[in-house]
């Protein structure tokens, strides 16, 4: 190893890789290890002689103190999101009203969201029916019925079933689909 020699601006450039391989693949990994890079080019600028060695064994400290750092200070401080429940849609439900798509027989039903349908364990009742998911398992949303004195309308939709703040003529509320207006059916047809 005593015929490779690194200068500071190896450092610099092992920097900027490690800094476009954060943007690529983000994690905040990448981050620490091209700051570390940086951190060793500086050193190596400041003072030249240092062996190729000492140098990589100065990056791998580094590196290893940086990437130690950051896990502590980002366990203590964990990085806040507006949107936390973004990758668990079954979360997202729980609290929320539905109307019931088909009757829940033997504890077992489906409730339509948006343009899925969710199966759902609760217990037995009638298509139509208000229903509150009060959990989930996997894909599987638990329920309990919503009984009529303290029922708020579906999620979604308002007194008379037409979506929420919507009098468009061209939804139909049965459907809760658009309407092509030139031939009065569904669009995408």
């Amino acid at each position: 190893m005593s015929n490779i020699h690194f200068v500071f601006w190896h450092w610099f450039a092992f920097a900027a890789v490690l800094g476009t391989l954060e943007i690529l693949a983000p994690g905040i990994f990448f981050l620490w290890l091209a700051l570390a890079s940086f951190v060793t080019g500086v050193i190596v600028l400041v003072v030249p002689e240092i062996s190729a060695a000492l140098q990589i064994t100065l990056f791998s400290i580094l590196s290893l103190i940086m990437v130690y750092a950051a896990w502590k200070f980002l366990k203590k401080n964990p990085i806040a999101s507006d949107q936390p429940l973004l990758n668990q849609r079954a979360a997202q439900f729980v609290g929320k009203v539905y109307a019931l798509e088909d009757a829940i027989v033997n504890g077992t039903g489906r409730v339509r969201i948006g343009d899925s349908t969710w199966k759902v364990e609760g217990p037995d009742m009638a298509a139509g029916g208000s229903v509150r998911v009060t959990g989930f398992d996997g894909p599987v949303l638990t329920v309990e019925k919503v009984s009529d004195g303290n029922a708020a309308a579906p999620h979604g939709h308002g007194p008379t079933g037409s979506p929420t703040g919507s009098h468009d003529p061209r939804i139909d509320p049965i459907k809760d689909t658009l309407q092509d207006p030139l031939n009065n059916g569904p669009t995408g047809n």
